[in-house]
């Protein structure tokens, strides 16, 4: 066989060594960067199904609004059967603390706390019943 032929196999086999080692590190390397497949949680928007019902309120006349004592928060119902109460603001326009009679309220709930929870349109009332109390004489 001739010289030349010779170191011209040698090296073929050289560079053919070398190409599968190159290979197989590029695959090597490869299956180490693949990252893990992760599943996905589908998160569920819920909805207020229902709101606890607010009993109502007896006042004496000359009762601010501030010391009614209607709740400060109030317990939802949400579509997944779970449950959590809400913090609520009381207004009402025609309150008046010096007249005898039946005032609603309406509370404005902030459902910022409550994490994916479609916004709702469900409202609280409370019906405030001021009554006039007569200062009795005894002699």
């Amino acid at each position: 066989m001739n010289i030349k032929l010779k170191h011209i196999i040698v090296i073929l086999a050289v560079i053919a060594v070398f190409t599968v080692a190159v290979v197989i590190k590029v695959v090597i390397d490869d299956q180490k960067a693949v990252t893990p497949i992760t599943p996905v949680t589908t998160i569920t928007e819920l909805t207020v199904t229902a709101v606890e019902p607010v009993d109502c309120v007896t006042v004496i006349t000359n009762t601010a609004k501030v010391d009614i004592g209607l709740p400060v928060t109030v317990a939802v119902t949400l579509s997944d059967g779970s449950t959590s109460t809400v913090p609520v603001t009381w207004a009402s326009s025609d309150y008046d603390a010096e007249t005898a009679g039946s005032y609603i309220f309406t509370a404005m709930p902030d459902w910022s706390g409550l994490k994916n929870v479609a916004t709702t349109a469900k409202t609280v009332v409370a019906n405030v019943i001021v009554v006039r109390v007569r200062k009795v004489c005894l002699w």
